[in-house]
């Protein structure tokens, strides 16, 4: 199985779970390329059996240039202009097309934050249907301390788990 793994991060956090999904996958037998969301040309994603993409959650949602800026004067480094919203503008609407995909994101998951926050993955998971692209998993959120992070105890182990259990049923081929 062909899988790529695909993220868009501002303060590190959603990168290093994009890191803990890919070996999970590798671990479980899979051939994977891991790159940021801003290096890959989203019409060439045929050449894989699944695409594993995750952002972070901003305002509820998907980053836009607004939220990124935000989180620029916030202190995470400045981000490049594309990110998985627009990434996901840009895949080829087919039906029944390879590759499946699988969404995550990273959002804050401390106190009652857990249930407000809302979840990119899902924003995510609604633009990939649109576009008529088959999920082959449920989305998937990572939680972190607070917005600039860090991770909560145990979630690399469980994004790692997540890869793993992907890559072994997700399906292959079209």
């Amino acid at each position: 199985m062909k899988v790529l793994v695909v993220y868009e991060s501002m303060f590190g956090n959603t990168a290093t779970v994009a890191r803990a999904i890919a070996e999970g996958c590798s671990d479980a037998g899979a051939l994977v390329a891991l790159h940021h969301v801003s290096e890959v040309d989203p019409h060439t994603v045929d050449d894989y059996d699944l695409v594993v993409a995750g952002a972070p959650t901003h305002a509820w949602s998907l980053p836009r240039p607004s939220s990124r800026e935000e989180a620029v004067r916030q202190g995470a480094p400045a981000a490049s202009g594309t990110g998985l919203r627009e990434w996901i503008a840009e895949v080829d609407p087919r039906v029944g097309a390879r590759p499946a995909f699988a969404v995550f994101d990273s959002r804050i998951g401390t106190g009652t934050a857990r249930h407000f926050t809302g979840s990119a993955a899902r924003r995510a998971a609604r633009d990939l249907r649109a576009r008529h692209r088959v999920l082959a998993e449920d989305p998937a959120s990572f939680f972190v301390e607070g917005a600039s992070g860090p991770l909560l105890p145990g979630e690399v182990v469980r994004a790692h788990a997540w890869g793993s259990r992907l890559a072994r049923s997700a399906p292959v081929g079209s």
